[in-house]
């Protein structure tokens, strides 16, 4: 996701998003979860703010 701290280890979104282009895919919508790795706090706040960013798009 652009401007996160590991944004240049990004592989799948852009390979992602030329996947789905290529079939006529254009309007992709990308919601990112951080750190799913980590402790338990880090993870549940991590998962309720991108359910949040997800809810903006909706």
């Amino acid at each position: 996701m652009q401007g996160q701290p590991k944004e240049a280890a990004n592989f799948l979104e852009p390979y992602l998003r030329f996947l789905l282009g290529f079939i006529g895919i254009e309007d992709v919508q990308v919601v990112s979860v951080q750190s799913t790795t980590a402790d338990a706090d880090t993870v549940t706040r991590n998962m309720d703010q991108a359910r949040a960013d997800l809810a903006l798009m909706i």
